[in-house]
């Protein structure tokens, strides 16, 4: 993304450049798979192989693979009989907080003079001026000492944390898809800017594992880990999964208990009562046939 790009399209106080005049149209360039995603007939000669009485199909290298990824504030783990792996990161404010001050700091016009880039511990008042408090900015992973001048005094570009901090004191991620039309409250200044939209990707070759019948994926929004844990949701797994081996809707059911355990139930399985405000939406996405899948022909 260009400096010139983001300036016309999120600062339109800037002038436009001339247009330039049209020049011969190029030939379009053919669309190519990536070559992970390429099956069988990707290489020319393999339609032709594959008409032949003694081929086998090529395997795909995308088959035998789970490819979580991730662009906000959902999370996925794989839970097995002895192990639990995160699959995914949380990206908020507090993670991101050097990418987005340094995005203030290169374009301050973004912040409208209404807000400070600067993070302190606590919100500042007026009796702080002139005090030393400690700060962060975008070039520094710890925290430093300042004089309080009146400009600190602003509201901060991130206030809060963990899952509680904000972003220009609105949004709890820092990354997604959509929202360019979110503003502050009862301001014309753009949230949009601040949000990016390149995912985390996880590539999970199932391959690689041994894998048991109960072995699965749980991806779930912000709602569930709100309040259940990673080692608590891999608790309820393998106290369900085990004993419901002959039902064929085990994974949905277990998907609806994750659900049930973020109400604040009496009889709760983990005996918590928290009871969770956000959305809670979560799949539970067994591995076991996958991997049966994947070493066929």
């Amino acid at each position: 993304m260009s400096a010139g790009w983001f300036r016309r399209r999120f600062l339109p106080g800037e002038p436009l450049p001339a247009p330039r005049p049209p020049g011969p149209r190029a030939s379009p360039v053919p669309y190519q798979r990536p070559r992970f995603l390429r099956g069988s007939c990707s290489s020319p000669g393999a339609a032709e192989a594959s008409r032949r009485p003694d081929s086998r199909p090529v395997r795909s290298p995308a088959r035998g693979r789970a490819l979580p990824w991730n662009a906000g504030y959902a999370e996925a783990i794989l839970v097995r009989r002895d192990e639990i792996r995160p699959l995914s990161s949380e990206f908020t404010p507090e993670t991101e907080r050097q990418r987005i001050q340094q995005l203030a700091f290169v374009y301050p016009e973004l912040l409208a003079g209404e807000f400070t880039r600067l993070e302190f511990p606590r919100r500042l008042k007026g009796d702080d001026l002139g005090q030393k408090v400690l700060f962060r900015d975008h070039h520094m992973r710890g925290w430093s000492y300042k004089r309080v001048d009146k400009s600190d005094l602003k509201y901060p570009l991130i206030h809060g944390q963990g899952r509680q901090a904000r972003l220009l004191g609105t949004l709890a991620v820092s990354r997604g898809l959509g929202d360019h039309q979110l503003r502050v409250l009862d301001t014309n200044i753009q949230l949009k800017p601040f949000l990016l939209s390149v995912p985390q990707v996880t590539v999970l070759d199932v391959d690689q594992l041994e894998l048991q019948e109960d072995d699965v994926v749980v991806m779930a929004t912000d709602g569930l880990w709100d309040v259940l844990s990673n080692e608590q949701v891999a608790w309820l797994v393998r106290s369900f999964l085990p004993g419901n081996q002959e039902d064929p809707h085990r994974f949905l059911k277990l998907a609806q208990m994750l659900i049930h355990s973020t109400q604040g139930k009496e009889d709760g399985l983990t005996g918590e009562g928290q009871v969770s405000y956000d959305d809670v939406s979560v799949f539970v996405i067994p591995l076991h046939s996958q991997g049966q899948d994947s070493n066929g022909p």
